[in-house]
């Protein structure tokens, strides 16, 4: 970064100690007696000590400078404080599409700060401002972080910011200042291993008996000698015969993924659309919709004949472009636009909407899908996506609190 010489004009004022009132009105109506004038200041408090910085231009002092550094050395003496006056030496200003959050979430323990900070300097990221907010155990990091000098391409220092965050048990998500300010109106999720933990085709094997070839031809598909639409129809075929009772059955074995249902409720109560859509079955989206009170619920349809299924789909095959297309659809209907929507997910078939629409979180992801996301959710707890909200102090801690007292 470029350095130049000194700014005559402006001086840099820092002021450090205990806080209680009066400290920033001495300060101010000091400068104010000697005519500089405060062009920026930033104050913090930790834990009961301020930090302040004031930027003051100096150049219609009504007194010399040196008498004002002894006022201010006289005032820092009588408040037991510490201030420094330092030079000023000119710096750029960030770009604002350069200027990206970087939100960490997770049990808090040694070596956080300095395992993100470290992959940070790497990458010659400068770091803005730092946010932390802590309820016991369990912290929320919220870096603001000046990409202009990033020294490799954006998805490589997102995958490199994930990989150790994966090694500390970590959640994180990587955005655009702007994206991560800009008001999103809805929600997509993922149904098999991300609103539940279940693998609802696996579930209906083992009603049917037959599990083992079920997941034969789905470790063909991992490897290629299906593809997604022909190993779909392939694992239906099997389930044929299965009664609707065994699909009851099914619905009576979901379980929820921790933090589910507080973060739809949340979701919810915050005004956001709220949609599942999957490459799973509607028998179970619809289930899902019911319960968690959805607004949307896709999937694909089984077809039903005298109470068992016939081992054939109704309609087409929801694939990754079928989800994307959805996505469209739906926000046609709410007017909004992709950058407005929020896509949750696991695999592969949810990639496409993890990395064209406006935020794109994976849920203990695949590497195919955390390959493409924007974030990766690693603790387990569907709650952590709503960190990655521009939320309020108070909401941040609230939700804090119920990952503690519900242990998600």
């Amino acid at each position: 970064m470029e350095i130049t010489e000194p700014d005559k004009n402006h001086i840099v004022i820092s002021v450090l100690g205990k806080d209680r009132p009066g400290i920033f009105y001495r300060v101010t109506r000091l400068l104010a007696d000697f005519n500089g004038n405060i062009e920026d200041v930033r104050q913090s408090v930790l834990q009961g000590y301020v930090s302040i910085t004031f930027l003051v231009n100096i150049s219609r002092l009504n007194r010399p400078l040196k008498e004002l550094e002894e006022k201010l050395q006289e005032l820092a003496q009588n408040m037991a404080i510490d201030i420094r006056v330092l030079p000023h030496v000119q710096g750029y200003t960030p770009k604002l599409d350069k200027l990206y959050y970087l939100t960490i979430v997770g049990k808090d323990h040694v070596g956080i700060l300095a395992g993100i900070s470290k992959v940070l300097y790497n990458a010659n990221v400068n770091i803005e401002t730092i946010y932390v907010f802590s309820r016991k155990n369990y912290v929320v990091n919220h870096f603001l972080i000046d990409l202009t000098h990033l020294n490799l391409p954006l998805y490589q220092f997102r995958n490199k910011l994930r990989e150790v965050c994966n090694q500390l048990n970590l959640s994180m998500v990587l955005q655009s200042e702007t994206q991560f300010y800009r008001p999103k109106k809805l929600v997509v999720f993922d149904m098999d291993s991300t609103l539940i933990e279940n693998e609802i085709i696996n579930e209906l094997a083992q009603e049917r008996g037959v599990y083992d070839d079920v997941l034969a031809i789905t470790e063909k598909t991992l490897r290629g000698e299906f593809d997604f639409k022909e190993a779909l129809k392939k694992r239906v075929e099997l389930l044929k015969g299965l009664s609707i009772e065994a699909l009851d059955n099914v619905c009576r074995k979901i379980v929820f993924s921790p933090g589910a249902r507080e973060v739809v409720s949340t979701l919810r109560e915050m005004g956001y659309k709220i949609a599942v859509i999957s490459s799973g079955f509607t028998y179970f989206t619809n289930y899902i919709k019911k319960q968690l009170n959805l607004d949307y619920a896709f999937g694909n349809e089984l077809e039903i004949k005298n109470g068992r299924l016939t081992g054939r789909l109704v309609g087409p095959i929801i694939s990754r472009e079928e989800k994307l297309a959805i996505i469209k659809m739906i926000a046609q209907i709410l007017s909004i636009k992709l950058d407005d929507v929020i896509a949750v997910g696991d695999g592969s078939n949810d990639s496409l909407m993890l990395e064209k629409t406006g935020l794109g979180i994976g849920y203990m992801a695949k590497p195919v899908a955390a390959d493409v996301a924007d974030g990766n959710v690693h603790s387990k707890s569907l709650l952590d996506i709503l960190f990655a909200l521009a939320l309020p102090r108070e909401r941040i801690e609230f939700l804090l609190e119920q990952k503690i007292t519900k242990n998600l």
